[in-house]
This record gives structure tokens, C-alpha cells and sequence, in this order.
């Protein structure tokens, strides 16, 4: 039987093969989305997967899942080779799912006792992320599922009922009326960083619009087709918004 060290060990190998570009629905080394990189480390292993997205993954794929929180009181901690998921529930989940599972919109694979890997949409390639076992608030990881078929080595590892994750209401930003650009300052651009965060990045949610926030932005203009200045003004905006709730 696959173990999670082994799913683990598959997935952090992908960062060994030089850069690994970000495409929609890639599944392949020359490109790959978040369920893409999951279905490339599964496959590699000899397991057959097919799945139609991130949130079919949520609803089929797993044997146990709920909050991170519920993973680390139910294990200790949660295993290798686990995936972690970002699921909100404001309603943006596919209209085939009637149901309260959520939009379960992002998911990584733990590779070590700290790090995630993922096929980032706003960093455009395939990365990792620091990640601790706990929640990360602003639109990062909230959710984990352990595979259908994986050994993980825990207790429980039948299937069991599964914990929702928890609630996460439609992100409003307060301040996107305003525009900010390098060298802003105050609540408005922690606004911004945490709608940033919450497409993969790891901004410190400091209200300084610095290198690394200008750096985010030119990314996620860019990703969007947008004029590649670094301002924030309402089409960025409203990108934004769209991007994170969507």
C-alpha cells in the first residue's frame, strides 16, 4: 500500500525538476495546476485518479477530512503527505455541488514537518509554503483530507465521518475605493496583502506597501492581463475581489 511518507516524497520531488510552470488544468512536468500536482504525484505512484477539480478532490477523494485543528487534536499532527485544503463557505463552489461542503478552491501537499508544496497561481510555478499546523488566517490553508487508499500510519485511518472546516465569509475590503501604490502606508494595504495572501501569497500583513507587496502586485496584474504598473487602483481592485471570492 502507497504510505503518506511516499505521497510526500513524490510531491516534494517536483521541486528538484527545475522550474515547473503554472497552466490551468496542466497535469504534466511542462505544466500543472494545484489538483494537477496532485493528480501527477498520485498517478507517479501508480494510483488512478481523475478528478474535475479541487473541489471534486474534497468531496471523493478523501477518507477523513475536517479542520487543520481537528487534524491535529484527532493525530497529533497532521501526517505526511496529507492534503491541505483552503474552503470557504460564501458560496462559490460549482453549481454542481449542492451541498454544505464548501468551495474547497486550493490544495497542497505536505511535504515536511513545516513546508507545503503547490502549484501557485500568483507566484505562476510550482513552489512551497511555510505551513505549522494551524490555520492560517486571511484566505490560507484552513482544511486537511487524508487520501482514500493511503496509509498514513495514524490511528483511524478507516474512513470516518469527516469535520467541516470552518466558515469563511466572502472577502469586502473596506478600503478598495482607494488606490495605493510602493510607499502606501495604514490599514488599506493590509487589505490588500491579506487579499494577496489569499491567492498564495506570504505577505507580512505589516500595512507597508514595500518591495515584496509591489512585487505580489505586478504578478497578479500581470496573471490578469491588467497594465503591469504596480498600482492598485479599481481594476486591480476589482480583479482582486473577483479573484479571491471567485
Amino acid at each position: 500500500m502507497i504510505t503518506g511518507a511516499q505521497v510526500a516524497e513524490k510531491a516534494k520531488s517536483l521541486l528538484l525538476m527545475g522550474t515547473i510552470p503554472y497552466v490551468l488544468g496542466g497535469e504534466t512536468l511542462k505544466g500543472m495546476d494545484c489538483q494537477g500536482l496532485v493528480e501527477w504525484t498520485l498517478r507517479e505512484l501508480g494510483m488512478e485518479v481523475d478528478y474535475r477539480g479541487t473541489n471534486d478532490m474534497w468531496r471523493n477523494l478523501l477518507s477523513q477530512k475536517g479542520s487543520i485543528e481537528d487534524g491535529v487534536a484527532r493525530f497529533g499532527e497532521i501526517p505526511l503527505g496529507a492534503l491541505i485544503f483552503i474552503v470557504d463557505h460564501d458560496g462559490g463552489e460549482p453549481d454542481r455541488y449542492q451541498d454544505d461542503e464548501g468551495n474547497a478552491w486550493h490544495v497542497y501537499v505536505k511535504i515536511s514537518d513545516d513546508m507545503l508544496v503547490h502549484a501557485s497561481a500568483s507566484n505562476l510555478m510550482v513552489t512551497t509554503r511555510l505551513f505549522a499546523d494551524v490555520t492560517i488566517e486571511n484566505g490560507g490553508p484552513n482544511a486537511y483530507g487524508l487520501i482514500h487508499g493511503v496509509d498514513y500510519g495514524v490511528d483511524g485511518d478507516a474512513d470516518t465521518e469527516p469535520v467541516s472546516a470552518p466558515v469563511v465569509k466572502a472577502w469586502k475590503p473596506r478600503f478598495s475605493r482607494l488606490t495605493f501604490k510602493s510607499g502606501c502606508m495604514g490599514n488599506g494595504v493590509r487589505e490588500l496583502q491579506t487579499g494577496l495572501n489569499r491567492l498564495g501569497n506570504e505577505l507580512s500583513v505589516d500595512g507597508r506597501f514595500g518591495p515584496l507587496t509591489e512585487q505580489a502586485v505586478l504578478a497578479f496584474q500581470k496573471q490578469q492581463g491588467l497594465e503591469t504598473d504596480g498600482v492598485v487602483g479599481p481594476r486591480t481592485w476589482t480583479a482582486l475581489i473577483q479573484a479571491v471570492n471567485g
